[in-house]
């Protein structure tokens, strides 16, 4: 599990995962350009933060990405526009 803080390079982070964010894991398309695929599972809006998911076969990664001052705006950018908001308990049942 990771959790972004204010000043935090979305580089930093891509290097701390060992994956693309920004950029299609496979064709390195990056985020912006109209052929941009994430390379993400899950990416939730929980309101105060977004929770994005990366799994690796059989391993996998939760970043928390906070909805504060000092966050990267273009990692910001990237989960307003792709994040499903978050599925409440009372809707699974």
């Amino acid at each position: 599990m990771v959790v972004v803080e204010p000043g935090d390079s979305v580089a930093a982070l891509e290097q701390l995962i060992n994956c693309p964010i920004m950029h299609n894991l496979i064709d390195d398309v990056p985020f912006g350009d109209p052929g941009f695929a994430p390379s993400f599972e899950v990416l939730e809006d929980h309101g105060y933060c977004y929770e994005m998911v990366f799994i690796f076969s059989e391993d996998g990664i939760e970043i928390f990405i906070p909805k504060i001052a000092g966050i990267d705006a273009d990692l910001l950018a990237l989960c307003e526009h792709y994040a499903v908001p978050e599925e409440r308990a009372t809707d699974r049942l």
